[in-house]
């Protein structure tokens, strides 16, 4: 293991590399403290890589200094000090020192950890550029001491680093292997606009981390699984921004935040701008002596138990701010600026003001700040419960359940906008338990709120120095508590505050002013409605009870009409008085609390106008009882789903808004219920899956470089270094080659139209979600090798256009750019790969529509076009793919075979293939790759790279190449472990049912894989195809890969349903029909079946199938041998010295002289025996010279082999059939065998002799 640098050579080290690069990274050991100057203080090494300082003066005080040389901004940016020890006494304190300033790193450090500080961030910093420098670590307490691990003094920051409990904390940070523990450590190792990414963890906090600039810190899994949780000592995190510029401020995504306990912001502090998304900040606290202070601090004084805003540019979305405690401001402070926006805030406490949200704004400014769409419940404070502002923009709010003694709701001040809120079950103890309001007629106000179901409990006068107030039958005189009258407003107390389309209703007090109360005239020489003075209350366009006599008509006293007022449904009736009621004159929004468009014609009057409250009628008979034709009445519509009525598909996901309620049982406003990238309409109808599960995806691995048999002999011609390749890439099923049976389609070209669409329709049927294509590039390869890739995507293409939505999910996901063409690194130039890449964006990316290509990496749709490469663990192949790519844009980079650190930065994540554990290939077969996929594969990507979010499992049946003879000159006495004798035995099911356990198990892991790589659909070479083979022929298996990954994938894609098994099969019919004829009407037939065939209806397919006007001839054909002159096959071969002659029509067999037996073969024969399984032969004569009676055996064998079988024997002339199949397991390439025996000079006829299927086709 190299060892960390000693400072005894860390001096000399700095001095000689200022022009370094500024990642280079400096440690010490604390082994060479000798180079260290010491004052009144020890430095002895521990002798395990550590050293203790203790202190040893007269004062306290003691120091020890080392000199560094000149400073270099480009290196001297961070400093990084470890400590494993420290004593209760002890302080430290570290200083950059030169000739005419001092830069103090760490003010006090008092505990253990890391210590991790931008130099560059210091006053007087940039004094000391240019000039010789010395590093001082200063030591303070009486008999003090500290055990230091490490310092490190290092340059710019990375893009990305890693955090993680596992971590080995060794900076950079690089990886998941490397990953600092502390959130700390990797801001500062970060660049100004890079990321910090945390995994799963609880991370202990003993001081705030600090974020500046443009770094984003975020979590992989959210803030369930990643928590930030400080130590009671200071503030979680502070944020300094940079005003009103996002762009270039601080990123805090996804973590929980608690136990936080500081001045202010207990939680985070925002100084000046930044951004908190999707967060959870809990359980903070500001100062207990702050909290129960009797005095009222300064506006100077930071507030907020969960968050603190200071200044502009602030911004907290989609977060959940929850039992946090302060004096002001309990769960948020807003001061001078910032956004809320669709936030949860419930159960914070205040002891003085705004339980929930605490706002001072910009005087006259309500746009400073802004609170937008959140639920601010259950909180409690003594004035404004759920929130208390000072000139802001409150809009589309549901306040609910708070608790304050003043302002039950929110307490509402000077230039605030109050607007399209919904205020519900709200209590006070003294006045406004809906709303206390002052101030708001200047730039604020209230408007279009609906205010019900609230209460103010009290007091209730028990003395005579409450006067009774004075009522006249249409207005309140009130008076304030402190001043002993009388004012309590269950829902709202207004002073000075003007109050417009709102309905306030249904509230209670226990004393007058059930629904509103207006401010004191005594107090503020204000008659309320009568004064002539500006600054008086007001209230028009509402409904409320009693009607306010200042109003004239402005305002109604009856019943509202909600939809059910006692399920807290607050949405307007037909007939409601409320419909159309509103003003038009300075509204501030124009749209409702639910975002409906404001304003509509409610009562068809022919105008659009302003309903009052918060929600905005739609007249249903306005637009016919349902407006959009989805099935939903409008009425259902609006007040029950809360669905657009004008629109069929609200949430455009592909389901109507009556699918979703009563037939998917999805939710109609959100389109991707499980987040996995498909639209519930696309899981529903087309993918058939389960809209709440997340979609696994499933591909096989294709090969699109087969041949005919004509195209095996013209490629046979081709003299070069890969024509030995070519030629049994183009002949995959010959014996010899191909090594676990054949096609059950027979002999294909991958440049066969009809074949691409059989390989699209099998994989369809198998549950698959579309192939992985290998792709050879262009270094000197003939088109052939290019053009079955390009017709795949040609067929799809046209399926699409042609069978619209129905086989939309199905995609070519990539090409597997396989650069074994490329022998050596002279071959494998970046000039070559960016040709290759060039041309793949050209045929491919640009002339193919993205979905065709794409993965979903948890967040979004990703194309990805050239992501996977055979030989990723390649460094240098790495590197040059990775700047072809970048430089193509093609897309991401996925690497084989094994995670690693070196490849890491290049790739985007890694693939698994078809391998034995440590790559050596046992003798027996026996070795599947067990300890390979857990070990070296899914491990490593769990510990190591849980950041790459794109991993790629696999499953594979096995692998045998032990036949091939692509590697005889490199090998020509091979050895087990050498390509050319590879093996890994199927045991029928076993290896491809483990594999896929072992990739399935991954589903729910971090990083989880949502994607099964099946290898291979089609690689009859190197024995690993699923694709369907004949029943027959050694390794051959028929159908029981596509029934048993037909199976599987459905689960792992979540199907609601499983295709069938004829649909495989089926696909083989279609394939066999389009053969068949050339007539355009018999083709369009075909196009019907497929039509269905893409629905799943294979029924339906099928019988349009045999409904065709000639009956399917298939390409492996039936054999039937007359015997005539020229029938085929024309030879057969005696044997055993016997004669086999064509004599007038028959087969005549003769046993040699003196000889009691005598046979022939037929030619060799090619055969589907699952289609044409019956042989058939017509025995005209059976006779021998001697008196045992003859007999007449049938036996068929293996080409090439001394394999054989008896299947028949008969003793008398007749016509016979037998089914083959329980005799014969051995390939499609036989003999039939004919024996006359048991009678001297036997002598035997046929007339006919054939295979055919069941029904004698």
């Amino acid at each position: 293991m190299k060892r960390p640098l000693s400072l005894a050579s860390i001096a000399l080290l700095l001095l000689a590399v200022s022009s370094a690069p500024a990642e280079t990274v400096f440690h010490d050991e604390m082994d060479g403290v000798a180079a260290w100057s010491l004052s009144d203080c020890a430095f002895e090494p521990n002798g395990d890589g550590t050293a203790t300082l203790t202190e040893a003066g007269p004062e306290s005080f003691g120091k020890v200094s080392l000199e560094l040389g000149v400073l270099d901004p480009a290196v001297y940016q961070y400093l990084e000090l470890r400590v494993s020890a420290i004593s209760s006494s002890c302080r430290l304190k570290i200083f950059l020192a030169g000739p005419g300033a001092a830069v103090r790193a760490i003010e006090d450090g008092w505990y253990t950890g890391v210590y991790l500080v931008r130099l560059s961030d210091k006053p007087d910093y940039d004094q000391l550029v240019g000039q010789a420098c010395r590093l001082e670590i200063w030591i303070e307490g009486e008999g003090a001491s500290a055990t230091l691990d490490s310092i490190a003094i290092r340059g710019e920051k990375i893009r990305q680093v890693y955090v993680s409990p596992n971590g080995s904390d060794t900076p950079p940070y690089l990886t998941w292997a490397t990953a600092a523990r502390s959130i700390q450590a990797a801001v500062y190792a970060a660049e100004q606009n890079g990321s910090v990414v945390v995994t799963n963890g609880v991370y202990s906090l003993n001081q705030a981390i600090n974020l500046a600039g443009a770094v984003t810190v975020r979590s992989v899994n959210g803030p369930e699984e990643t928590i930030a949780k400080g130590e009671g000592n200071d503030c979680c995190f502070r944020i300094y921004g940079n005003g009103g510029a996002p762009s270039v401020s601080p990123i805090l995504d996804g973590l929980t935040i608690r136990n936080g306990y500081a001045e202010g912001g207990a939680g985070v502090l925002c100084m000046n701008g930044g951004t908190l998304t999707n967060c959870i900040i809990s359980y903070n606290t500001q100062r207990l002596d702050i909290v129960h202070a009797a005095v009222v601090y300064s506006p100077g004084t930071f507030m907020g138990g969960g968050v603190a805003c200071q200044g502009l540019g602030a911004e907290v979305r989609n977060c959940t701010i929850k039992h946090n405690v302060s004096r002001e401001g309990g769960g948020v402070i807003c001061r001078g600026g910032g956004s809320i926006v669709d936030c949860t805030i419930v159960s914070n406490i205040a002891s003085w003001r705004g339980g929930g949200i605490a706002i001072w704004g910009v005087d006259n400014n309500p746009s400073a700040v802004n609170i937008t769409r959140c639920l601010i419940s259950d909180n409690i404070s003594a004035e404004g419960g759920g929130l208390r502002a000072l000139n802001a923009t409150i809009e589309g709010c549901r306040i609910s359940r708070n608790t304050a003694a003043c302002g039950g709701g929110a307490y509402l001040e000077d230039s605030t906008r109050f607007i399209n809120n919904l205020v519900q079950y709200n209590t006070s103890s003294v006045e406004g338990g809906g709303l206390y309001a002052c101030n708001l007629t200047l730039s604020g106000g209230i408007q279009g709120c609906t205010i019900v179901s609230n209460r103010c409990t009290g007091p209730t006068p028990s003395n005579s120095s409450f006067a009774p107030g004075k009522y006249n039958g249409s207005e309140f005189d009130t008076f304030r508590f402190n001043q002993n009258v009388w004012a309590p407003a269950g829902g709202a107390y207004l002073f000075h505050t003007a109050v417009k389309n709102c309905i306030i209703y249904d509230n209670l007090a226990n004393g007058p002013g059930d629904n509103y109360t207006y401010g004191p005239t005594n107090e503020w020489n204000d008659d309320a409605c009568t004064t002539p003075n500006t600054l008086r209350s007001s209230i028009s366009n509402t409904c409320t009870f009693p009607k306010p006599a200042c109003s004239g008509d402005d305002c109604i006293s009856s019943d509202p009409l909600f939809v059910d007022r006692a399920a807290g449904q607050y949405a307007l009736q037909a007939g409601s008085p409320c419909i159309d009621f509103g003003s038009s004159y300075e509204i501030w929004s124009d749209v409702d609390l639910t975002g409906v468009q404001r304003p509509l014609d409610g009562n068809n009057s022919g105008t659009a106008e302003y309903d009052i409250g918060a929600y905005e009628y739609v007249d249903p008979l306005a637009m016919s009882d349902d407006a959009d034709s989805d099935g939903l009445s409008n009425e259902l519509e609006l007040y029950t789903y809360y669905t657009d009525p004008y629109q069929a598909d609200t949430d455009e996901d592909g389901l109507t808004d009556y699918q979703e309620v009563f037939t998917s049982f999805t939710n109609p406003n959100y389109a991707d219920i499980d987040r996995d990238g498909f639209k519930d309409g696309e899981e529903f109808l087309n993918r058939k899956t389960d809209p709440y599960r997340y979609n696994g995806r499933v591909f096989a691995h294709f090969m699109p470089w087969f041949g005919d048999n004509d195209e095996y002999q013209q490629l046979s011609a081709h003299e070069d270094v890969n024509a030995a390749a070519r030629v049994v890439n183009a002949y995959h099923w010959r014996d010899g080659y191909a090594t676990n049976g054949h096609p059950i389609i027979g002999r294909y070209s991958s440049r066969d139209p009809a074949a691409c669409e059989y390989h699209i329709l099998a994989a369809l049927a198998c549950e698959l979600d579309g192939f992985i294509l290998n792709w050879r590039g262009t270094n000197g390869a003939p088109a052939f090798l290019d053009d079955g890739a390009w017709l795949m995507f040609n067929k799809l293409q046209e399926l699409k256009n042609r069978f619209h939505g129905q086989a939309d999910h199905f995609s070519l996901c990539s090409l597997n750019y396989d650069d074994q063409p490329y022998l050596t690194p002279s071959d494998f130039s970046k000039e070559a790969i960016s040709n290759d890449f060039a041309y793949l964006k050209r045929t491919y990316v640009d002339a193919f529509p993205n979905e065709y290509y794409r993965l979903w990496n948890g967040e979004s749709w990703q194309s990805f076009m050239s992501i996977f490469i055979t030989h990723g663990d390649d460094v240098y192949r790495a590197g040059v793919v990775y700047t072809a790519n970048v430089d193509n844009a093609l897309g991401g980079f996925i690497a084989w075979p094994t995670p690693a650190d070196e490849i890491q930065r290049y790739a985007d994540s890694f693939y698994a293939w078809v391998q034995p554990d440590n790559g050596d290939w046992a003798a027996d077969g026996s070795d599947w790759g067990e300890r390979y996929l857990n070990v070296d594969f899914y491990s490593p990507i769990r510990t190591v790279f849980s950041s790459k979010q794109l991993t790629i499992g696999g499953a594979w049946a096995g692998f045998d190449d032990r036949q091939v003879n692509w590697y005889a000159a490199q090998y020509p006495n091979p050895s087990v472990g050498e390509p050319g004798n590879r093996w890994m035995d199927r045991r029928g099911l076993f290896v491809f049912t483990s594999t896929w356990a072992l990739a399935e198990a991954e589903f729910n892991k971090t990083p989880p894989v949502r994607t099964i790589q099946v290898i291979t659909w089609n690689d009859w070479n190197e024995g690993t195809a699923i694709e369907p083979s004949g029943s027959s022929g050694p390794g051959a298996y028929g159908y029981q890969y596509a029934d048993a990954l037909r199976d599987r994938a459905a689960n792992f894609r979540s199907r609601r349903e499983t295709n069938d098994a004829l649909g495989v099969r089926l696909a083989r019919k279609i394939y066999f029909a389009r053969k068949t004829s050339a007539d355009p009407a018999f083709q369009a037939t075909i196009d019907t079946a497929v039509g269905l065939f893409l629905q799943a209806d294979y029924a339906g397919a099928d019988s349009v199938l045999n409904g065709l006007g000639s009956p399917i001839q298939y390409e492996i054909p039936a054999w039937n041998d007359d015997f005539s002159d020229t029938g085929t096959p024309v030879g057969w071969n005696g044997k055993a010295g016997a004669e086999a002659t064509r004599q007038a029509g028959q087969l005549v067999l003769s046993a040699p002289a003196g000889k009691d037996y005598g046979g022939a073969q037929s030619p060799e024969l090619l055969v589907d025996l699952d289609a044409h399984p019956i042989l058939r032969f017509k025995l005209d004569a059976l006779a021998g010279l001697d008196v045992n009676p003859p007999s007449f055996k049938v036996q068929l064998q293996e080409h090439n082999s001394s394999v054989y079988v008896d299947v028949l024997t008969v003793s008398a002339p007749g016509t016979y059939e037998v089914d083959l199949r329980p005799f014969w397991t051995g390939t499609w390439l036989f003999h039939v065998q004919l024996w006359a025996v048991d009678s001297l000079e036997v002598t035997a006829r046929l007339d006919f002799i054939k295979l055919s299927s069941p029904t004698g086709n």
